[in-house]
């Protein structure tokens, strides 16, 4: 079984997700990222996150952060990072 190990920038560690979609929506239920966090795009500008949502029409914070992730968009990567760690458990 593998998990999702997330660390950010100032803080090191701060949680474990089953997967990154509950990754992203841990960062965004405790307030870590949020509709007024600013990303950097391919275009060189900042954007709001809720902008970028808009732009590309997801109803959710937590759909705009997966397809950015899964499309190589993501901008982010110099705040959080996330590892997949393997959970070892001998029966």
């Amino acid at each position: 079984m593998t998990v999702i190990k997330i660390s950010e920038e100032c803080h090191g560690f701060i949680g474990i997700a089953k997967d990154i979609k509950n990754a992203f929506a841990f960062l965004l239920k405790d307030k870590w990222i949020n509709e007024n966090t600013e990303i950097y795009d391919d275009d060189g500008e900042w954007k709001t996150l809720e902008d970028v949502r808009i732009e590309l029409e997801f109803d959710t914070l937590l759909e705009t952060l997966l397809f950015l992730y899964n499309n190589d968009d993501y901008f982010l990567e110099d705040q959080f990072w996330f590892s997949e760690e393997v959970i070892i458990d001998y029966d």
